[in-house]
């Protein structure tokens, strides 16, 4: 995106215009080049998959057993649908840090063969 393209005709463009459309020319630049030093896909670590289940209403009444029960059915499926959610993000989080240790096993091995003689 350029920011010519955004930018309005205008017959006379005060200095401070032109010093932040350079310096916003400039951040994307930077920011362009940053995303290409990363070694990750797409600049960025994987997104999580877990789905988060939605809490349920409670009912503003309820009058019969039937609706108890049918309350407690949709409490007791939300639990479930809670606890695997946890063990989802969990696991995510655990193979991230894995992720992290082996990064970080690689940049002890470049420094140690780095310094070596």
């Amino acid at each position: 995106m350029t920011l010519a393209r955004h930018a309005r005709p205008h017959p006379a463009r005060s200095p401070s215009l032109v010093a932040l459309a350079l310096l916003l020319a400039s951040s994307q630049a930077q920011a362009q080049a940053q995303a290409q030093d990363s070694r990750l896909p797409d600049s960025r670590y994987p997104a999580m998959s877990c789905s988060k289940p939605v809490k349920p209403f409670t009912p503003l009444d309820i009058n019969s057993a039937a609706a108890a029960a049918q309350y407690k059915l949709v409490v007791e499926r939300y639990n479930q649908q809670a606890q695997a959610y946890t063990a989802c993000v969990n696991a995510y989080l655990d193979v991230a840090m894995a992720d992290v240790q082996r990064i970080q096993q690689q940049m002890d091995a470049a420094v140690a063969a780095a310094n070596a003689p």
